[in-house]
C-alpha cells in the first residue's frame, strides 16, 4: 500500500486472481464507481490479509484518460482516491500506509496538475482550493507548494518552469 497507493487504480497495472477480486461485496464495489475507483478498493481489501504479489515496474498497457466526454479530474483523483483510502483505513490497513498513499495522490497527481491547468489558466482556483484543502490540510506539501501554485501569477510559472526545464538540459 505505502509503495503502490494510488497506482493499482489503473486496471491495466494488476493481475489478480478471481477469488481475491470478489472479496468485495457488490455495494462495496459500487460505492466508488462515480469515481472510476471501484477496482482499487476490490484489490486492497483482496489483497489485505494475504498479499502476495510482484512488482513489475515496466507499464505493459498505457493509460488513456480522460478520453471520455466528460471527465472530472477532481472527482476521481482527489476525492475518489480520498475516499478509497479512508475506507481502507477502516479495513485495517495502518494510518501509515493510508498516509503515505495519500501523500503521493498529492505530490506525483495533484501538484502536476495544478500546475499545468495555472499555466492553461484552466482551473476555479478559490474551488479548487477548498476542495483540496478538505483532503489534504494536513500535508506540508499542500501549504508550501499547491497554495503558492494556485495563487502565483501565470507570468512567474511560465518563468520557472523554463529555468526547470534549463536545468533538466544541462543534467542531461
Amino acid at each position: 500500500m505505502e509503495c503502490l497507493g494510488y497506482q493499482l487504480s489503473y486496471i491495466s497495472s494488476i493481475v489478480i486472481k478471481k477469488n481475491k477480486l470478489l472479496t468485495s461485496y457488490y455495494h462495496e464495489y459500487i460505492r466508488y464507481a462515480e469515481y472510476g475507483l471501484s477496482f482499487l478498493y476490490s484489490v486492497y481489501n483482496g489483497v489485505y490479509k494475504n498479499c502476495n504479489a510482484i512488482y513489475l515496474s515496466t507499464p505493459l498497457v498505457y493509460n488513456r484518460s480522460e478520453n471520455s466526454d466528460y471527465y472530472d479530474w477532481y472527482k476521481y483523483f482527489i476525492v475518489g482516491t480520498t475516499l478509497v483510502f479512508e475506507d481502507l483505513l477502516k479495513l485495517g490497513y495502518t494510518k501509515k500506509s493510508i498516509r503515505i498513499a495519500k501523500y503521493q495522490v498529492l505530490k506525483k497527481l495533484v501538484v502536476y496538475r495544478i500546475y499545468f491547468a495555472r499555466l492553461k489558466n484552466d482551473i476555479d482556483r478559490k474551488k479548487l482550493a477548498h476542495l483540496i484543502f478538505k483532503f489534504y490540510n494536513e500535508y506540508s506539501l499542500f501549504w508550501f507548494i499547491c497554495i503558492p501554485l494556485l495563487y502565483t501569477p501565470i507570468p512567474f510559472l511560465r518563468i520557472i518552469k523554463m529555468i526547470i526545464f534549463k536545468i533538466r538540459s544541462i543534467k542531461k
